[in-house]
């Protein structure tokens, strides 16, 4: 059981790191802009959240690319 345990903290860390370094991937560009800035800082964004969406995106783009493309 303490296996498991391990097995899904090992997860979701993994998981976690790799949204959140999404989400900074994909708002970084918009930071540019001193608009988009002042709006994130006045914004509760949640950065894994964003970055969990844009890699299920890109993993559905992704697949369906190469669904149709074959």
């Amino acid at each position: 059981m303490l296996h498991e345990l391990s097995n899904w903290w090992q997860f979701n860390f993994w998981l976690g790191l790799a949204s959140l370094a999404a989400g900074i991937a994909v708002i970084s560009p918009f930071l540019l802009s001193k608009h988009f800035r002042k709006w994130f800082s006045h914004g509760d964004f949640d950065l894994e959240g964003i970055g969990l969406i844009a890699l299920v995106l890109a993993i559905l783009a992704i697949g369906l690319y190469n669904y149709f493309a074959a």
